[in-house]
């Protein structure tokens, strides 16, 4: 009998506890949608290792830095805000080690571990991958500023620099997260074959080995500026006159500081600017036979470890080509493609004159979009771009290799080199005018996922297509802003098209979006029909939208030559062409 009661208090007990999991349960369910409909599913891009990178791991994000984050507006707002401040005039140099003890939570210590170029000691602040440090500085009046770092890329992990800026306790604008510093690598090269004029090691079989690479740190100076290249040109800042802080949060990497500088923000010359100094000094194209002929998978240092010499075998004038072993003749492809990679070349011309710097290159990955590069160059007069267009490099698609001087798609530029001087280039990876482009699609993305999750509110998911929800009376909003989008998306179709010279399977896909938009605009009984599409095509606009900021470049050979100079040929003759694969067969 005991044991009966045991047995169905026992039985009572837990049919309790079920019926009480069900009932939590339906409340839940209840409150997370008091519609009783399905949850509509919210797609976002996938996560890409730079964003790993750049946000670190989730459980690093606190609320604080979410709600910084959804609060943030862009630079292009920031900019709008502060249009009516002027820039400065006065440059203010903080010396790293004045820090502000008190604030600064990172073990940071004063060091004079990293030498100069030069041998002598240099003064700076040493600061771990984890940490917040902390400058104070007086402003004089309100005025914007552009900053600058003088830092050392301590040897360490393979991964970027990177930092959270703020000013006063307050990221500025949605950019200023995500500051990456590079790195500087080289390649362990062998020493130059007198015979083969090649420095790479060889294996037994006359394979060419990939050199080893290791990181090489250096005093650089970094100018704050968007690490997805959206802006050519760096941030400027505005700071308010009196007492202001200024502050960097680790996210990876530690590195050391010697100072930072709020400078006038430099305005780049345009090159009409420069192309009208060339004239007033009486400039002349170098002497023809003033040649200097770069291989491009020899660059003297890399940003990245992840950028280096491959093999290609398309083509049988690719320098130099074999067809019987392995040579690594080109650089960069996909390897290649990250906004703030940056390649160098060192050069001395023999004469002085005017000179076009022209690429033998491939870009035949992004069909019916263009890469983009900026050009750097040191020595001599040039200390950095040396006009705006050279923000602006433009390398158009071709699934063959091709040969031309650096242009922006409309001027092949020239420049002035002095015989014996030794310049430096680095041509660095940015979204140039393609910036522009993607900005204005992801506008126009944002504004019709908008409309998109307005028309679910009223319809749920799964519409009845049967139904007459009756949207031009409910929401005409959304059927305007259909019409404008669509509209949008052409014009930015329409601009790729006739940059391009072709309309390729990126472009095909912002026309689809186009037409679907129009569709839907222009009729609001197909809206219901079509609205799991428009959810697709979100998504493929989404998927555009990364692809367009990858900005790949496979680079076979830089020759500097006299302005005016005939070009390489691009591509080998029939004959030469079928050699080459018979004697690879």
């Amino acid at each position: 009998m005991k044991k009966s009661i045991f047995t169905r208090s026992l039985a009572l007990l837990l049919a309790m506890i079920t019926a009480f999991g069900c009932f939590a349960t339906a409340v839940l369910a209840t409150e997370a949608d008091p519609a009783s409909e399905e949850v509509p599913v919210i797609t976002v891009a996938a996560v890409t290792d730079d964003d790993e990178k750049k946000a670190g791991s989730i459980s690093d994000v606190s609320i604080d830095d979410v709600r910084e984050i959804l609060n943030a507006i862009s630079y292009e707002e920031y900019s709008k805000k502060y249009a009516n401040v002027s820039s400065a005039t006065e440059a203010i140099v903080i010396d790293a080690v004045d820090y502000i003890a008190g604030k600064t939570d990172a073990a940071v210590s004063v060091t004079d571990a990293y030498p100069a170029e030069d041998g002598s000691a240099v003064s700076s602040l040493y600061i771990p991958d984890d940490g917040f440090v902390y400058w104070g500085v007086e402003i004089p009046e309100t005025a914007k500023y552009s900053i600058q770092v003088e830092y050392y890329p301590v040897e360490a992990k393979s991964v970027p620099i990177q930092r959270i800026f703020r000013l006063n306790n307050k990221v500025p604008f949605a950019e200023a997260r995500y500051i990456s510093m590079s790195k500087v690598w080289t390649n362990a090269y062998e020493e130059l074959d007198a015979e083969t004029g090649r420095i790479f090691k060889i294996d037994i079989d006359r394979n060419e080995l990939r050199p080893a690479m290791s990181q090489s740190p250096e005093w650089r100076v970094y100018e704050l500026r968007d690490g997805d290249g959206f802006y050519s040109e760096s941030f400027e800042f505005v700071f308010e006159a009196g007492y202001n802080e200024i502050s960097f949060e680790s996210v990876s990497e530690p590195i050391a500081i010697k100072s930072i500088s709020l400078v006038p923000h430099k305005k780049i010359s345009s090159y009409e600017d420069v192309k009208a100094i060339y004239t007033a000094n009486g400039y002349a194209p170098a002497d023809k036979d003033s040649f200097v002929k770069l291989e491009a998978e020899e660059p003297v240092a890399i940003s990245s470890q992840t950028v280096y010499p491959v093999e290609d075998v398309s083509s049988a004038i690719t320098s130099p080509s074999d067809p019987t072993r392995i040579m690594l003749n080109t650089i960069g492809g996909e390897k290649w493609q990250t906004s703030g990679l940056w390649l160098r070349y060192s050069f001395t011309p023999e004469a002085s004159g005017l000179y076009n710097i022209v690429t033998r290159f491939k870009q035949g990955i992004n069909d019916g979009l263009y890469s983009s590069r900026t050009l750097y160059i040191y020595g001599g007069e040039y200390d950095g771009v040396p006009f705006t267009e050279a923000t602006q490099l433009r390398f158009p698609y071709s699934t063959n290799w091709q040969v031309a001087p650096l242009t922006d798609g409309e001027t092949d530029f020239e420049f002035y080199f002095e015989a014996g001087v030794e310049y430096t280039i680095e041509f660095e990876v940015s979204l140039g005018s393609m910036g522009d482009v993607v900005r204005r699609v992801e506008k126009a993305l944002t504004r019709i996922n908008n409309a998109y999750l307005n028309i679910i509110k009223l319809t749920g998911t799964n519409p009845d297509s049967y139904r007459d929800y009756g949207f031009s009376r409910v929401m005409p909003e959304v059927l305007n802003e259909f019409i404008l989008m669509s509209r949008e998306i052409n014009e930015v179709s329409a601009y790729l098209t006739e940059v391009a010279g072709v309309k390729g399977s990126q472009v095909a896909t912002l026309d689809r979006v186009a037409w679907l938009l129009e569709k839907m605009g222009g009729d609001e009984d197909v809206i219901a029909k079509n609205l799991s599409e428009l959810k697709a095509y979100i998504g493929n606009l989404g998927t555009w939208i990364t692809t367009a900021k990858t900005q790949p470049l496979q680079l076979d050979y830089i020759l500097v030559q006299p302005s005016g100079a005939e070009l390489p040929r691009e591509m080998e003759g029939f004959f030469k062409a079928f050699a080459f694969e018979i004697k690879k067969f």
